[in-house]
């Protein structure tokens, strides 16, 4: 192996030999050994059948092949062709053979003795796994057998030791147990069902014979059948959707062909969750996601048009092995289908390159696809969320029972599913709960299905009416290993054999480059929200002047090269402020006609409890923030605020990811940022509104954010918002490429401006509850690289102003 060959050919090797992790393969493995087979003969032709194209699937005669007795399930490489245009990407794969029932002893997995084997396994895998054609007997010895007549109660089963127990109840109502533990060669097989007759000595749990499946004397002797995989057909129904939206009449995508999928760890086991099967997650994620990037690289040389993550669980592990790329870890602690409507209904693309190697794909999230019931159309909320609707619309709650299971998301979230579209007339539903219900109604098919539709419009993906276009860069896969008909999809422009391939080399250095701590390329996640008073001894016309002239300017100056990425302060209009800034009126920390001493305001009045400057200020980082306080230059900056700032009084935090489920309303000066995309604010066009909250209507802002989110138009790239006292400010990025569009009106834009005109702002749902004060949208002021000779202008801050200031940005080293 060296390290320029092709990444999709050193992935194989690595990955097939690897035994990193002591759990799977130390002296006593925690599960299995399994059945295992190879091809009977060369690359049989039975491997490249695709099943028909029919919904459901079932169990079919696949294939003669050589048995080759039990062993453990070796680490599988992505499933499909290496250039499939879309990617799913889950955890693991699956061990169906692991639950000790008859069905489950059926399972029999690959162990190729040639490297060729396993690569045209995994480049034909689709949506079925093998099982033996015929249930395998058991051993002689070891097994239980039933001491009476009588039926079974339970069968319980030990996720971390090789251990079971059968609880029985006996003709006459006497209640036992018998209890199977096994050694490290030996697989289990219970043949008790719960609730289930059975006569005195007959067998109810034992061993299974995995010679019988190895044949004799070298010859196939193993009859294998496919049946089909709930987790690899889910993606299936998206695929018909989007061809009923292409106008196709018969089905042609396929799983396997355009669509491939991978797993971050690449070695199987029954679940993923150390709570339930004591597996050491961070140390295997660590091992194979981390240190050997298995599944970052098959990325970086597969490149998808369109990358899916299946579950929250795979976002997460790829964002643990991606810090460079801190957007992606801010989307973490999201419940699965905000991910899934957040990412179907507003683009977010991965933009990588590097010396040889380059990305540009269309991120979605979908629930996890081995519960079916996560693909259903239905109204989907969390637990707390319907505790609350309950308490507002009991009557309506009650009707909506027959409607309301209980479901599982990502194997530990438990929410609800209401089956039912409460935008229809005929929902059980008041008014007032059908209007609460209808953002949160989901098609996890038809949202998925339109994402995909939307990049075959945008170009990201072709159709030539039966297949998807292939992802671009070479692919040396399936010519390497010779494999029966080569690549085939060679005709294609920059695939296979011709096109460039990206090298082990080059997929390794960029993967070592997202595995550091500064971002390598794009998005900006870390906004510090800053609310200041003016001190009360200096008056409005000094503040402005101070701003204009040296605060706003040694931000940039000063804070640049600390990593600053963007700053966008506002200077508030004087006459919604107290004091001096209104003519006529008392300073600040004097009392006006109908105030305290204390500043207090009475009722009705707009502007005491305003601030007089507020600002978005982001950093590379928190980490990047902390640092730079760290600096001579980060203390004088600083030091700064308090020549014009007053103490306490004036404010300054980062933003958080916004978590309606643990908020019942929202917290004061705790800023929140309401969508979780990536973002570059110094690009875009912001709008700031400042409204006054109704008095009484605090508790209603967590259900008026949600709206907001639900119906956001998919210009809307960033709404960060925080409370003050009965103030509600919020900041709204647009897509500057999305404006223009809209404001050129179909007319092509060959090169934008520098600082292009501001288009018109799309509307987006009303805040609710609240009387608007104040709004500004925001002005491009480019700051040159350098101070202009003494005295420099002083920057356009006007009152009633906001400035997106425009500046060199330090690049990440």
């Amino acid at each position: 192996m060296t390290a320029s060959e092709a990444t999709e050919v050193a992935l194989v090797r690595e990955t097939r030999s690897c035994r990193a992790c002591s759990w799977f393969w130390g002296p006593i493995p925690p599960y299995g050994p399994f059945p295992t087979f190879d091809f009977a003969t060369p690359f049989p032709a039975e491997v490249r059948r695709l099943p028909q194209l029919r919904q459901p699937l079932g169990e079919e005669k696949w294939l003669d092949a050589q048995g080759r007795g039990a062993g453990q399930i070796p680490p599988a490489v992505l499933h499909g062709c290496r250039k499939a245009p879309i990617m799913t990407l889950g955890i693991n794969p699956n061990m169906g053979g692991f639950f000790a029932t008859p069905e489950a002893a059926r399972y029999t997995y690959p162990s190729f003795a040639t490297e060729a084997h396993y690569a045209y396994y995994y480049r034909h895998r689709g949506v079925t796994q093998e099982v033996s054609a015929q249930a395998q007997p058991l051993l002689p010895e070891g097994r239980l057998l039933a001491p009476a007549a009588g039926k079974t109660r339970a069968v319980v089963r030990s996720d971390s030791h090789r251990w079971l127990q059968i609880e029985l109840e006996l003709e006459g109502g006497a209640v036992t147990s018998l209890e199977l533990a096994w050694a490290a060669d030996r697989l289990p097989v219970v043949l008790a069902r719960r609730g289930a007759p059975f006569q005195q000595g007959e067998p109810l749990a034992g061993f299974l014979d995995a010679s019988a499946a190895q044949g004799s004397d070298g010859e196939a002797g193993l009859a294998l059948n496919a049946v089909p995989v709930g987790y690899y057909q889910r993606f299936e129904p998206v695929l018909r959707a989007l061809e009923a939206r292409l106008g196709c009449s018969e089905p042609s995508l396929r799983i396997g062909e355009d669509v491939s999928q991978g797993d971050m760890i690449a070695c199987a086991s029954p679940g993923w969750s150390r709570k339930s099967f004591d597996i050491p997650t961070r140390r295997i994620s660590q091992n194979c996601a981390g240190d050997r990037r298995f599944a970052l690289r098959q990325v970086l040389q597969s490149q998808p048009s369109v990358l899916l993550f299946v579950g929250n669980s795979a976002l997460s592990m790829f964002a643990d092995h991606a810090p460079a790329l801190p957007w992606l870890a801010a989307w973490k602690a999201r419940d699965a289908f905000q991910l899934l409507s957040e990412t179907t209904s507003r683009a977010t693309y991965l933009d990588l390159e590097d010396e040889g190697v380059s990305l540009h794909a269309r991120i979605l999230c979908a629930p996890h696809f081995s519960y079916s019931d996560n693909y259903e159309p239905g109204v989907r909320m969390t637990l707390f969320a319907w505790r609350d609707f309950e308490r507002e619309h009991a009557e309506d709650a009650r009707r909506l029972a027959p409607h309301l299971s209980w479901v599982v998301t990502d194997g530990e979230t438990t929410g609800v599913l209401l089956r039912l579209d409460p935008r229809s007339p005929s929902a059980p539903l008041s008014e007032p709960a059908r209007a609460a219900l209808a953002p949160r109604f989901m098609d996890p098919v038809s949202m998925l299905a339109g994402a995909l539709f939307e990049e075959i419009q945008r170009g990201n993906l072709s159709f030539d009416g039966q297949r998807l276009g292939r992802a671009p860069g070479g692919c040396r896969f399936c010519t390497t290993w010779s494999l029966p008909g080569g690549c085939a999809y060679e005709h294609q422009p920059g695939a296979g054999v011709s096109g460039a391939v990206a090298s082990n080399e080059a997929t390794l250095r960029l993967a070592r480059l997202l595995g550091k701590e500064a971002p390598a390329t794009g998005p900006l996640t870390a906004v510090r929200v800053w609310l200041g008073r003016r001190r009360a001894d200096i008056t409005q016309q000094q503040f402005v002047e101070e701003l204009q002239r040296v605060f706003v300017p040694a931000t940039v100056r000063m804070m640049a090269p600390l990593q600053l990425v963007a700053y966008l302060p506002t200077l508030l209009p004087a006459e919604l402020l107290p004091g001096d800034a209104r003519p006529g009126e008392a300073r600040p920390g004097e009392a006006r006609p109908g105030e305290t001493s204390r500043g207090e305001t009475p009722p009705g009045d707009l502007g005491a409890d305003l601030p007089s400057e507020v600002a978005l200020v982001f950093y590379r980082s928190r980490r990047a923030y902390e640092d730079a306080r760290k600096t001579p230059t980060g203390g004088r900056y600083a030091a700064m605020h308090g020549s014009i700032f007053q103490f306490p009084g004036s404010s300054s935090a980062f933003a958080a990811p916004w978590r309606p489920e643990r908020q019942e309303q929202v917290k004061e000066r705790a800023p929140c940022s309401l969508l979780d995309l990536p973002a570059d604010w110094q690009a875009g066009t912001t709008e700031l509104r400042v409204f006054r909250i109704a008095p009484g209507r605090e508790s209603e802002l967590p259900a008026v954010l949600e709206g907001i989110r639900a119906d956001a138009p998919a210009s809307l790239r960033g709404y960060i918002f925080v409370r003050e006292g009965h103030y509600f400010f919020r900041w709204a990025l647009f897509e500057r490429a999305a404006l223009l569009a809209g404001a050129a009106e179909g007319a092509a834009l060959s090169e934008p401006p520098a600082i292009p005109p501001i288009p018109p702002i799309p509307p987006i749902r009303q805040e609710d509850g609240m009387d608007l004060v104040f709004q500004s949208v925001s002005t491009d002021h480019a700051l040159a690289p350098e101070p202009a000779p003494d005295p420099e202008p002083p920057v356009p801050l006007q009152p009633g102003t906001t400035l997106n200031m425009i500046f060199p940005r330090l690049e990440p080293a």
